[in-house]
């Protein structure tokens, strides 16, 4: 069961890269990086610790509006199918919930457990599980005169110390700017279409 483990993780972590670098040299001609306002994104990485993703950026739409999209989390394969296969809340008590899930890093599906708590009006905070890592998530927003800022911040724990020497790789400036392509960008579409 371990060898069949290492094996899926191997395979997965290839698949992941050459399908990252895909997408890279895809979205290099019209100058991704820039366009993507890559000036408010921060990473760093200490080895065998958490890779620490950070971002801002601006929706041009109401708050509640925004928070109404990004906490329905039972929709978010409809409205984000490139990151998410399946969320489906399991338990729920106030404002946290217990989702299990089935999310997409570079078109790979992951089994991922959510602790998930809801900040009415403000965002939320989300522990994230899978066989790969542990995610400590943070989606806050502010309303600005211009529509809605969010700040972002995901800690990503590798649970392989093998595969942490990959982290740069796996879960560095090009995760965020897939994610950044398939969430931040499709929300956009969603919410700023409405008003």
């Amino acid at each position: 069961m371990g060898s069949r483990l290492v094996v899926h993780n191997f395979l997965s972590i290839g698949l992941i890269i050459s399908k990252m670098y895909g997408f890279f040299l895809k979205k290099a001609s019209f100058s991704l990086i820039q366009n993507l306002e890559c000036r408010n994104i921060f990473v760093y990485n200490k080895l065998m610790k958490a890779v620490s993703l950070t971002g801002s950026w601006v929706i041009k739409a109401p708050l509640k509006s925004v928070y109404r999209i990004v906490t329905d989390f039972e929709k978010t394969p409809a409205y984000f199918p490139a990151v998410a296969k399946s969320l489906k809340i399991i338990k729920r008590n106030g404002n946290h919930l217990s989702i299990q899930a089935v999310t997409k890093t570079f078109g790979i599906p992951f089994q991922v457990n959510m602790e998930t708590d809801l900040l009415p009006g403000k965002g939320f905070k989300s522990i994230n599980e899978s066989a790969l890592a542990v995610e400590d998530e943070t989606f806050l927003m502010e309303e600005t005169p211009v529509g809605t800022t969010i700040h972002y911040r995901n800690d990503v724990t590798i649970k392989n110390n093998f595969l942490k020497l990959f982290s740069r790789l796996l879960i560095g400036i090009p995760a965020l700017i897939f994610w950044e392509h398939c969430y931040i960008d499709r929300l956009r579409k969603i919410v700023e279409g409405k008003h």
